[in-house]
């Protein structure tokens, strides 16, 4: 792989990186299926931009999270022998601004909670615990506190920030709950729970969806009262190696990551938990790689596959996932199957996408999606053609308001940030003057449409105007 020159990255002199210019890739076409969302496997990137890769010669890196402040945004990353802070606000130029030693270990998981990050690591020796960090000034992060009370090791760890609760799992005595409101350096045990052994885990509304990998089953636990946790549901399913869980935004829906060999993203249907029914699967045909880790912003899921790299996936409809777009970060490689991209984070406001690999370290990408798309105008007979939709935000309906100059075909459609098109509102021809279409919230197959963000497209002629609507329900 040509990766063309190096610049060094603003790092402790001890520990050098570098940044690698991002390489020019050919972008091909996404193809979709029903249910299992396959795609083209001898192309490397498909609807993504990379902006920079921060790595060096170690071949050390673990997960990675993200968080803003400021107005600056930062990205963190766990490395063998700590975890790494740099700042990506401007993505092409990343600046290292901290590193937290801690014990060595390939595995390193790390979440925020206000002013604070929380690490866990199954290394042992100096160091070992929750390692907590204080990042109220983002650009000298300092460990405030090491937790160690109840565990010295742990291999991930789940904040619930409404409930300022912090779950840390695959300790070796179970899942831990930790309480952050009073002091969040210093963090208050509340219980723990050690009937099945949880890799991983989501949690929202005092219900935890529950990975326990080598159970071969989906677990759903209440945790409203962490001293006394019940299990909810208890789901078998043939082929489970179940390594992490998501929500789809609308909680119907549960998206689960099975760690093995030709490992799937499986979709369920968890509106009856004793009736929890797979409607979908994404697996990458034609390899032998592994799903990792699956995060979720709107009804996009963004899916750490090994060497597979970053896929992104829109669940808009569950029943039928479709691939939107892709990037290799481990691109020279066809074996391994537990090699390449680690994890990513896809929060940032910005839309820099942060992604981990073990070996070609820390990725900062950006998707190709609609909202590339420039909102505006363009003329038509000499005058601008404009769209005002109002209100928004909206809930449940919003117009959209527009003049044109003369007669002339028109069409007006909604789209998802993906792409994907919604609604189409309008396609005909309309005289001159002032005109108002409603949306009703509805897509075309009149299932209403997802909180978030959408935009409208305007065309008319040759003619086209782009605004955006958020919906907020």
């Amino acid at each position: 792989m040509k990766i063309g020159s190096y610049r060094p990255v603003a790092a402790p002199a001890n520990r050098l990186r570098l940044i690698v210019p991002p390489m020019f890739l050919l972008l091909a076409a996404v193809n979709t299926a029903p249910v299992i969302a396959a795609t083209c496997p001898d192309t490397l990137v498909c609807n993504m931009e990379a902006l920079s890769i921060i790595r060096d010669s170690t071949k050390a890196y673990s997960d990675c999270w993200g968080f803003a402040a400021n107005g600056q945004e930062y990205a963190i990353t766990g490395y063998r022998t700590g975890t790494i802070f740099t700042r990506v606000t401007d993505p092409r130029n990343p600046v290292e601004v901290g590193f937290i030693t801690g014990p060595n270990s390939i595995w390193r998981d790390i979440k925020t909670f206000g002013t604070h990050a929380y690490i866990v690591t199954e290394g042992t020796g100096s160091g070992s615990g929750l390692q907590i960090v204080d990042i109220s000034d983002p650009e000298n992060p300092f460990l405030a506190n090491t937790y160690n009370a109840t565990f010295t090791t742990a291999h991930n760890l789940y904040i619930d920030t409404a409930a300022a609760r912090c779950y840390v799992v695959g300790t070796g005595s179970g899942m831990h709950i930790l309480d952050l409101s009073a002091d969040p350096a210093n963090p208050a045990w509340l219980g723990s729970w050690n009937n099945d052994y949880i890799h991983d885990l989501f949690v929202l509304n005092d219900t935890a969806y529950v990975s326990p990998i080598y159970s071969g089953t989906l677990k759903i636990l209440d945790v409203s009262n962490p001293a006394s946790i019940s299990v909810l549901a208890s789901h078998f399913y043939s082929g489970a190696s179940n390594h992490n869980a998501w929500l789809l935004q609308d909680h119907r829906f549960l998206l689960t990551s099975d760690e093995a060999n030709r490992g799937h993203v499986r979709c369920w249907d968890i509106s009856d938990f004793k009736n929890i029914t797979e409607v979908s699967k994404y697996q990458i045909p034609g390899f032998s790689f592994s799903a990792h880790n699956v995060l979720v912003k709107g009804t996009i899921a963004y899916i750490a596959y090994y060497a597979n790299g970053l896929r992104l996936v829109d669940f808009a409809d569950p029943y039928n996932p479709v691939e939107i777009g892709y990037y290799d970060t481990y691109p020279p490689y066809t074996s391994g199957t537990y090699a390449g991209n680690w994890g990513n984070y896809p929060f940032l406001p910005s839309g820099t996408l942060i992604a981990s690999d073990q070996l070609f370290g820390i990725h900062l990408l950006r998707f190709k999606d609609f909202t590339g798309v420039a909102e505006g105008t363009t003329e038509m007979a000499g005058h601008p053609l404009r769209l005002v939709p109002g209100p928004n935000p909206f809930n449940p309906a919003t117009m959209i308001s527009f003049t044109l100059p003369g007669r002339n075909d028109v069409t007006l459609s909604i789209y998802a940030p993906s792409g994907r098109l919604v609604r189409n509102l309008l396609s005909g021809t309309l005289p001159g003057g002032d005109h108002s279409v409603r949306w009703n919230g509805l897509d075309d197959g009149g299932a209403a449409a997802a909180s978030g963000v959408y935009f409208t497209r305007l065309t008319a002629g040759s003619a086209s105007a782009t605004a955006k609507l958020n919906l907020v329900r």
